[in-house]
């Protein structure tokens, strides 16, 4: 074989690449016709690319053919299939004007014009060839070859029939001279009689001839039509009969329909013989074959209707079936050819009159087509439903068939057995005429929708099913009142059945679409939703809403995880953005991993990168709407609104189906799955459930990603979630964690100042009432969150700056450091924006809590803004607001600093004023008082006070009948009494306001004072005593009176004298000591223990310890708080004898007779003891007695596990430790200590990492290597304890990493079952951990569970050391399998039965051996005589703390479910291939009052009549030329295709009406 040159083969390519260019350019014009190239692109010398194709073959509607795509992926074959339509488009549509008839019919054969006879055809012959003449007249002469005979001349024979015949005007003149007769009128032709009979001979005879087939042409060519014109005028029924007949029959040959109707034989003929009166049914049953054929011609029929419509119209009233039926076939096919003509039309009028046209065929033809359903002829049926199914293809007669009654028709013949037939066209017909929309309503009404779903259901084949979807889909379109009927009618279960065809067809089929339509618009029926539920409706769309081939974010995932740790890295993420063409650094990579790594691991988990795939697209290309995804949605989203649905639905996975959907990155498919997630937030039962679910990351995400609309739905739902989960500190843990706080932010910065900032205010809210999650989200920035709503809150709603004041002051009560001047400048920032009662309320409670700290109180002290806005609040603010400025001034007075700027900027006069003038309130004047107490107490300011008029408007608020401001005010003068220059100031009104204030009463004559109070007025009277003019003053005052109800002596020493008797009176009995207690001596004990004199001191505490001896007394002296008052003695005693003393009194008032007495010790608890306990341990711990009373009082308190926590707080755990190193007794009772404070959860971290738990159980092991018969009870003290350790999280890594850990295991097991089961109950918790579990597996745990399971009886303890071992060997460990004891182990485990309830280790209690009281504890102390000496000053400050009025925000409406209206897709779509109706069997009409004869016995009477009767002879029926048969299936069929319409011929076999052959029930449709 020759090889070919490659410049040849070069050469060649070239030139095919040639071809294909040109190829390309002939479509260029009909891309730029149609307008298809983008904007921008110059559509002259662009390159065609495969995106315009694809839209040039939408635009030709190409794509419909099933498969379309898939047998042409390339560029080649679309450009091979646009050409090949361009080359038919060529062929098929003529796109000529619609042609106008001519003034004067101009047959297309040489037949002469009747009226101008200028040419004759043939040349008459006058001779008498058949012998006829005489009975003719000489006017016709007929030569006939038979094919029979043969032709005898030449011997050949032929298979065509000759027929001539000379009929032209000349055979109707006046005479009987034919030949040479040219003149005479044929009016007066016709009025002759004799010329009537010949002419009505004639007419019959040419009927005759015209019954025989294939001599059509050669009767036209002889002047037939001409004839005609004349037989028409005539008003004889028998001519009238064959005129018509005639037409007919010459019809029958199709190509002669052209030439005949190009003679004007509408305007000629048909018209003037249907205008007779009385004109024949036989006549009009001629007319109706006849303009039936004429209606297949599609050039022709609109000017044959435009001519002959009102004969059709008159012609379907017809009581002949046949007639009626070929009348309304022919209309229905006009119907098609206006179509035609339009559409190959540029004249928009013409289409508007074609419109006009149809919609008056359907008005007109409806009444006669419902009246012909009835027919008992199947055939008729048939026609009658393609006639239905045509029309339905036209929009505008769609509503007047609905209003016509179509829908009874339809009903009617679904019921007829010949169904299969017309079945198709049935449902094409319903499925367009429900795209009326306006005729929906009573369509239903009339009982479609369960005629579609009969139909559907018993559909044999998905294209009727396909049509069945649209016809359901469009009916679900009605408004809400109306779809209940079609809910009840079967529409759900029916659409749920369309689901499983879906797949069967291509995307351009958009069967999904429809389908998914008709669920979702059901689902807007929302009383019906139990019953869509019942009928499987979500699980069909749940079915529609996946999408094949595509696969999911985790797949995606996976693919990028190429270690599979569950994590995306930098490298594996560089790597994928590589394969995607990004060439991005290893910093840039680090940059958008940041960016999304919520949990600062360094590493993108799933949901994380699910966020970044979602914002990316987004910011990126995003995605095509996706219209099947919405639908879905929406009608997910309907269905969720009825809560009793949502159990079911999410068992149903649907919250895994809407998280599927947001993979495709659509804005309002994302705003969807929004609301349809929102309507399970709404439902409260469900919200718990949420909070910690994929659902609130599916929030997140939403947010990151969606827009306004989205944001403002994801916001109302966490609103919600927030305020449920406000308490639970987990929960909102886990939100802060995913990102709530980012996710805020994003929606602020979409400024909706309106709603969206609603919401973000409301969530900031919720978020910081839990103070446990306050540091990380100050660390994410809320301040700044809540300045940004702030700031930009203009015009916005007033509700949105209460919750940002509510946040504030939710902040103010944690912040510390630096943290405080960020919450103060937001405070400031408020307070400028708006002056709003409410938001101001917040402000002042926010800054009280800052006023009530130390550490952010100078902040406040030094600003003089905050000074002048405080006072402000006390001037006019309403009175919440003015209690809680009140207290934060009170606060900040306690600075001096702040004291010395109040004077400076005169606020001190203006807060003088306020307190005196301003003020109603009692409460806000004892705040006042205490504030003015706290100005005075500054000793570098105090004189410059006074002159202010500090001190005299204190006394002024004295009068009132409040304790608090008479007690500051009794202070405020024993301290001024206490300075000898001071004196003189206070003496002359001082003196009667301090007898004033301690003989004060209330209204009911009840004195108000407290001790306190009274004592300050004792003290402040024995200071003034000492002055020379105080006599009188005491004596007008009755303070006489007043000391000795205090000191029940008149003595200056009386405290000396109370406390000694006191004292003496504690040594009496015991039931005498218990009276004392009775009568509220514990109260002045503990006054006299607040006094500085060490006499005092000493009778106190003999006081105590004399009665703490008494048991019944014991518990009401501890209630009445005498042990912090012994405490307080203890601390201030200058012997060791009355530390021993006080101890003593304590640890007493701790007993009962049998062992400790609980409610004193949980008394004991609340109140502080631990601290000063272990003061004193710290201080005195030296001393034998000290220590060992110290420890049993911590022991008696620890007993108690409430009071662990209060404890370990106050150092319990440094007194321990003490203990353990003084040994004996001490030692005993610190372990005691330790082991009962392991049973509280809450403090066990505290012990483990404490040094005393290293020499607790150090301890506990050395007694059991001394041996005793205490060792198991030490040990199970000990295994308890690691036990209850092990169950606390946060201490596992610190146990498990102790060195002495697998000693006490070891040392532990195998001594007792109880032992065992704490051993392994332990290493199981451990085990639990997986963090821990890698460190357990390091040491010798796996042995000794070896060994317990070998040696324990215990079943239960033997299967849980195998399933830990079974856990444990599962994973790459150091677990040695020595001598095969492990394995043996695993080798008796059995797999854990899935009924059997798993082992749940719970903690122990641990409980020790309490101590046997004693008594002798103490020693007697010598009380020395000391002299009496004045009382200080006290000068201690006046602080508010708590009791916080905080006015509640206005609640959150419920969130209500919300419904979605689907949108309506797809409403136009016109469904079905336009069907010209040939009515099949017609062939040669034949007339009952003429008889055909046959040749052989032809006689032709006088006038051309008929002489005698013979039989009939029926032609043939032929069908016309290019039309099908449904026989011979789709062979030789005609299809014309365009804009969506299909036009194809189809025959009815109605020869007779008899009905079908038996071969003809396959119709191929």
């Amino acid at each position: 074989m020759q090889k070919v040159p490659q410049c040849a083969s070069k050469l060649n390519d070239l030139l095919e690449e040639l071809k294909r260019k040109e190829d390309l350019e002939k479509l260029r014009d009909p891309l730029i016709e149609h307008q298809l190239f983008p904007h921008g692109k110059d559509p002259q010398s662009a390159v065609i690319i495969v995106e315009e194709l694809k839209k040039l073959v939408r635009q030709w509607k190409l794509h419909e053919v099933r498969g379309f795509w898939k047998t042409h992926p390339e560029k080649e074959h679309l450009i091979r299939a646009l050409l090949n339509h361009m080359d038919d488009i060529n062929e098929i549509y003529n796109y000529d004007s619609i042609p106008h008839r001519p003034t004067k019919p101009q047959p297309s054969h040489s037949s002469p014009s009747r009226k101008t006879q200028t040419a004759r055809i043939l040349k008459p012959y006058h001779g008498d060839l058949f012998g006829h003449t005489e009975n003719t007249m000489g006017i016709i002469y007929l030569s006939r070859y038979d094919m029979k005979r043969g032709n005898t001349s030449t011997g050949v024979a032929t298979s065509k029939k000759k027929f001539n015949s000379f009929v032209d005007g000349s055979l109707f003149a006046n005479t009987g001279d034919v030949a040479d007769s040219d003149d005479g009128s044929d009016a007066e032709s016709r009025s002759s009689s004799t010329q009537n009979e010949r002419r009505i001979g004639i007419a019959e005879q040419l009927y005759k001839y015209s019954t025989q087939p294939g001599i059509e042409g050669s009767m036209i060519d002889e002047g037939t039509l001409e004839a005609l014109d004349d037989f028409a005028h005539m008003e004889d029924y028998r001519a009238q009969d064959c005129c018509a007949a005639i037409l007919a029959n010459l019809t029958v040959a199709s190509e002669l329909c052209v030439p005949i109707l190009d003679a004007g034989i509408v305007a000629d003929v048909i018209v003037p013989l249907h205008s007779k009166s009385n004109l024949p049914e036989s006549a009009k049953r001629g007319l109706a074959h006849a303009l039936f054929r004429f209606s297949l011609i599609d050039d022709k029929v609109l000017n044959v209707f435009r001519e002959a419509s009102d004969v059709m119209i008159q012609l379907m009233k017809s009581e002949n079936e046949e007639t009626k039926v070929c009348a309304a076939a022919a209309l229905v096919n006009v119907t098609g050819a206006m179509v035609m003509q339009t559409r190959n039309s540029n004249n928009s009028t013409m289409a508007n009159i074609a419109g006009d046209e149809r919609q008056r065929i359907v008005e007109i033809a409806m009444p006669y087509l419902k009246e012909v359903v009835s027919s008992s002829i199947p055939h008729v049926r048939v026609a009658v439903a393609r006639a239905f199914k045509n029309f339905s293809m036209y929009e505008n007669a769609r509503l007047t068939m609905v209003e016509a009654g179509v829908c009874e028709s339809i009903l009617k013949l679904v019921t007829y057995p010949e169904l299969e037939i017309y079945r198709i066209d049935i449902i094409t017909c319903v499925a367009n005429l429900t795209n009326a929309v306006d005729g929906r309503e009573k369509m239903i009404k009339d009982g479609i929708v369960s005629c579609v779903v009969k139909l559907g259901n018993d559909a044999d084949n998905d294209e009727n099913k396909k049509l069945v979807a649209c016809a359901m889909a469009n009916l679900t379109g009605v408004p809400q009142n109306i779809l209940g009927h079609v809910v009840m009618n079967g529409a759900a279960r029916s659409l749920v059945s369309l689901c499983k065809i879906v797949h069967h067809f291509d995307e351009a089929d958009t069967i999904d679409i429809r389908v998914a339509s008709g669920l979702a618009n059901l689902t807007v029926h929302t009383s019906s939703v139990l019953k869509l539920i019942s009928s499987d409706v979500h699980t069909a769309l749940m079915t529609l809403a996946k999408e094949d081939g595509t696969p999911t974010m985790r797949e995606v995932f996976d693919l990028v995880d190429s270690d599979g740790q569950g994590s995306i890295d930098v490298s594996e993420l560089k790597r994928a953005m590589g394969l995607l063409g990004l060439d991005l650094d290893s910093q840039q990579i680090k940059h958008l991993i940041k960016r999304f790594d919520h949990d600062d691991s360094g590493v993108l988990e799933f949901h994380e990168f699910r966020m970044m795939v979602k914002h990316q697209a987004e910011n990126g290309q995003a995605l095509q709407m996706r219209t099947r995804q919405i639908l879905v949605v929406i009608g997910l989203c309907n269905l969720l609104s009825d809560f009793n649905s949502h159990e079911v639905m999410v068992e149903s996975k649907v919250i895994e189906c809407l998280r599927t959907l947001t993979d495709l990155n659509d804005a309002k498919l994302n705003f969807y799955v929004a609301e349809a997630l929102g309507n399970l937030v709404a439902n409260p039962d469900m919200r718990a459930k949420l909070s910690t679910s994929d659902v609130f990351d599916e929030w997140m995400e939403l947010i990151e990603c969606g827009g306004l609309d989205t944001c403002k739905v994801c916001g109302k739902a966490l609103v919600h979630m927030t305020f449920d989960a406000m308490f639970k500190t987990e929960v909102m843990g886990h939100m802060i964690n995913k990102g709530i706080l980012n996710a805020v932010n994003k929606m602020v910065a979409m400024n909706d100042t309106q709603y969206l900032y609603r919401h973000c205010a409301s969530i900031v809210s919720n978020l910081l009432v839990d103070e446990g999650n306050h540091e990380k989200l100050i660390a994410s920035g809320i301040l700044e969150t809540i300045n940004k709503l702030t700031t930009t809150w203009v015009g916005g709603h007033i509700d949105i700056l209460h919750r940002c004041g509510a946040a504030l002051e939710k902040l103010s009560t944690s912040l510390v450091g630096d943290k405080v001047t960020g919450l103060i400048s937001s405070l400031s920032i408020l307070l400028t924006v708006t002056n709003d009662p409410l938001v101001t309320h917040y402000v002042s409670v926010a800054f009280f809590e800052l006023s009530s700290r130390e550490e952010c109180q100078q902040l406040l002290a030094k600003d003089e803004k905050i000074h002048k806005l405080l006072i402000g609040m006390m001037r006019g603010a309403p009175g919440d607001t003015q209690i809680h400025g009140a207290k934060a001034l009170c606060n900040l007075t306690c600075d001096e600093g702040c004291a010395e700027l109040l004077l400076k900027t005169g606020h001190v006069s203006d807060f003088v004023v306020i307190v005196i003038l301003r003020t109603n309130s009692p409460l806000i004047k004892e705040i006042c008082a205490q504030s003015l107490f706290n100005l005075l107490h500054h000793e570098k300011c105090r004189n410059e006070m006074v002159e202010t008029g500090v001190l005299w408007a204190l006394m002024k608020l004295s009068k009132i009948a409040s304790k608090s401001t008479q007690n500051i005010c009794a202070k405020v003068l024993f301290n001024f009494s206490c300075y000898e220059e001071m004196q003189a100031k206070i003496m002359e009104h001082g003196v009667a306001r301090l007898l004033g204030i301690a003989q004060s009463k209330n209204s009911e004559g009840v004195d108000i004072e407290d001790a306190q109070t009274k004592q300050f007025c004792a003290g402040a009277l024995c200071n003034l005593a000492f002055r020379p003019e105080a006599g009188a003053l005491y004596a007008k005052g009755g303070a006489i009176d007043f000391m000795k109800d205090l000191m029940e002596e008149d003595d200056e020493d009386n405290e000396m004298y109370c406390a000694t008797i006191l004292y003496n009176l504690s040594h009496c009995d015991i039931s005498s000591r218990a009276s004392l207690v009775h009568e509220n001596a514990v109260p002045l004990i503990v006054n006299l223990s607040r006094s500085e004199k060490q006499r005092t001191v000493i009778a106190s505490l003999g006081s105590s310890y004399n009665l703490s001896l008494c048991v019944e007394a014991r518990k009401e002296m501890v209630l009445e708080d005498l042990v912090p008052a012994v405490m307080s003695c203890v601390e201030h005693a200058e012997t060791m004898d009355l530390v021993c003393l006080g101890i003593a009194s304590v640890y007493h008032l701790t007993c009962d007779r049998k062992g400790h007495d609980k409610e004193s010790c949980l008394h004991l608890g609340v109140t502080g003891c631990t601290k000063r306990i272990v003061g004193a341990v710290v201080k005195h711990g030296g001393e034998k007695m000290v220590s060992r009373l110290c420890s049993r009082i911590l022991l008696n308190m620890a007993l108690e596990d409430e009071n662990h926590e209060t404890m370990v707080e106050e150092g319990v755990l440094e007194a321990v430790k003490a203990f353990q190193a003084l040994g004996g007794e001490e030692l005993d009772n610190a372990t005691k200590i330790f082991s009962v404070l392991a049973n509280s959860e809450a403090v066990l971290a505290s012990l483990v990492d404490h040094d005393a738990f290293d020499t607790y159980c150090m301890h506990m092991l050395e007694r059991r290597e001394k041996g005793g018969e205490d060792d198991m009870e030490k040990l199970l003290v000990l295994s308890q304890v690691f036990l209850n350790v092990s169950l606390v999280n946060v201490c596992r890594v610190s146990l498990v990493s102790k060195s002495y850990f697998e000693k006490v295991l070891s040392s532990c097991s195998l001594k007792s079952e109880i032992l065992n089961m704490n051993v392994v109950g332990c290493i199981k918790v451990l085990t639990e951990d997986l963090k821990v579990k890698e460190m357990i597996m390091k040491t010798s745990a796996a042995g000794i569970l070896s060994k317990v399971s070998q040696a324990t009886s215990n079943t239960e303890c033997k299967g849980l050391c195998g399933k830990i071992l079974n856990g444990m060997s599962g994973r790459r460990s150091t677990v040695t399998y020595s001598e095969g004891s492990i394995v043996a182990v695993l080798s008796t485990f059995v797999e854990q039965d899935p009924d059997e309830v798993p082992y749940e280790v719970k903690p122990g209690k641990i409980l020790v051996d309490e101590l046997v009281p004693e008594e002798d504890a103490g020693s007697k102390v010598e009380i020395p005589k000391i002299k009496y000496n004045a009382l200080s000053p006290s000068w201690d400050t006046q602080r508010q703390v708590g009791n916080k009025l905080l006015k509640p925000l206005k609640k959150t409406a419920p969130m209500q479910a919300v419904v979605l209206a689907p949108p309506q897709v797809f409403t136009l779509q016109t469904n079905g291939t336009f069907e010209k109706i040939a009515v099949d069997g017609l062939g040669k009409l034949l007339l009952d009052n003429i008889d055909l004869v046959s040749e052989d016995e032809a006689e032709v009477g006088e006038g051309g009549g008929p002489r005698r009767r013979s039989k009939r002879v029926a032609p043939p029926n032929v069908p016309p030329p290019g039309m099908i048969s449904i026989e011979g299936g789709a062979e030789g069929e005609e299809e014309k295709k365009d804009d969506g319409f299909q036009f194809k011929s189809l025959k009815l076999d109605m020869g007779g009406l008899g009905g079908f052959k038996e071969d003809d029930e396959e119709d191929g449709f």
